[in-house]
C-alpha cells in the first residue's frame, strides 16, 4: 500500500489498517503534517448507479423514495415532475456528456441545491433522450437511513404475517446516547400483544 500514499492522511490510514490488525484496543494514530485540504461539495440524486460496461454510461440502479414532504429526506428523482425511472441511462449532467472512467459525482460537483440539467434515456444512446431539471441534495445520509428503516420494517411484516417493524431510536445511558434497534411484532392470533424485543 505504501507506494499509493500520496499525504498524511492516505499514511494515517495505512497505519490504522495495521493497528487494526494487532487486535488491539484503545490504540489509535493521528498527527503529523496534515495537508490543508478544501472539501468539495457534491450534489447527490438519491440513487445508486451501475455501469453498463459495452457501452460505458451509467444506469440508475435504485431511486430511494424519499419523503419528499421533508426536506431531510427529500429524494430529488422522485419529486413532481421528474420523470427518471431505475434501468435508465444517465447520458450528460448540465449539457455535459458523461462516459466511464469519469463518474457522475465529478459532474455533480457544487450543485447541491442548485438546479441541474439530467439527459436521460431508456436506451443507452441519444436519440429518444429527454432532458430532466432536479435539484440536487447534500447530503443522502437520511434518505438511506430511511430506505434501511423501511426495508427492515417489510421484512418483519413478512416473516410475522403482520404490521409489525423495527423502530430505531436511541437510549441514554452513561456516556451520553446508545442507538437501539426493537422489532415491534403484531398481537398474536387472540389479539394480545407481543413483547418488544431487542434487535
Amino acid at each position: 500500500m505504501l507506494p499509493y500514499v500520496a499525504d498524511r492522511y492516505d499514511l494515517t490510514y495505512v497505519l490504522g489498517e495495521m493497528i487494526g490488525e494487532l487486535g488491539n484496543s484503545h490504540t489509535y494514530v493521528g498527527g503529523g503534517d496534515s495537508p490543508d485540504l478544501k472539501p468539495v461539495d457534491v450534489g447527490l440524486l438519491g440513487t445508486d448507479f451501475e455501469l453498463d460496461a459495452p457501452s460505458g454510461l451509467y444506469r440508475f440502479k435504485k431511486i430511494y423514495a424519499g419523503e419528499n414532504w421533508q426536506a431531510s429526506v427529500r429524494s430529488p428523482l422522485t419529486e413532481p415532475g421528474v420523470d427518471v425511472k431505475v434501468g435508465e441511462y444517465l447520458l450528460a449532467v448540465n449539457g455535459r456528456p458523461l462516459r466511464a472512467p469519469q463518474t457522475p459525482y465529478e459532474l455533480l460537483e457544487n450543485t447541491a441545491g442548485e438546479n441541474v440539467t439530467l439527459t436521460v434515456n431508456s436506451k443507452p444512446r441519444e436519440d429518444g433522450a429527454r432532458n430532466v431539471v432536479v435539484k440536487p441534495i447534500g447530503s443522502e445520509f437520511s434518505l438511506r437511513e430511511l430506505d434501511w428503516i423501511t426495508t427492515n420494517r417489510r421484512k418483519v411484516e413478512a416473516a410475522t404475517g403482520g404490521p409489525g417493524g423495527v423502530r430505531p431510536y436511541s437510549r441514554y445511558v452513561r456516556g451520553g446516547p446508545e442507538p437501539v434497534r426493537e422489532a415491534v411484532l403484531p398481537a398474536d392470533s387472540q389479539g394480545r400483544p407481543h413483547h418488544r424485543r431487542p434487535l
